[in-house]
């Protein structure tokens, strides 16, 4: 799944493995004030074989945590990564 992820030029695993460093290819997407707790997508394709018929859907990966300076080289945004907290989400969920 990570290699599919072809909108970031580098996605590295930091911060307790809860937390993704990512620098985007367009400065302009990158996280910057009052973006924590932003969405960090990612568009699944599934293909039914043999129809061959293609469903698509978004799926939330990550979600904005902080960041240093909206993107500049070197300063990558970190996202939470949601898989880590799924348990609790829908624990929650429940109540």
């Amino acid at each position: 799944m990570l290699k599919e992820l072809k909108k970031f030029k580098s996605l590295a695993i930091s911060l307790h493995q809860e937390k993704w460093k990512t620098e985007m290819l367009l400065k302009n997407e990158m996280r910057c004030r009052s973006d924590s707790g932003g969405p960090l997508m990612y568009k699944n394709t599934d293909y039914d074989f043999p129809v061959g018929v293609a469903t698509e859907r978004w799926i939330l990966v990550g979600v904005v945590s902080f960041g240093y300076r909206c993107g500049e080289p070197g300063f990558p945004g970190v996202y939470t990564r949601v898989s880590s907290y799924m348990a609790w989400i829908l624990r929650n969920m429940e109540d």
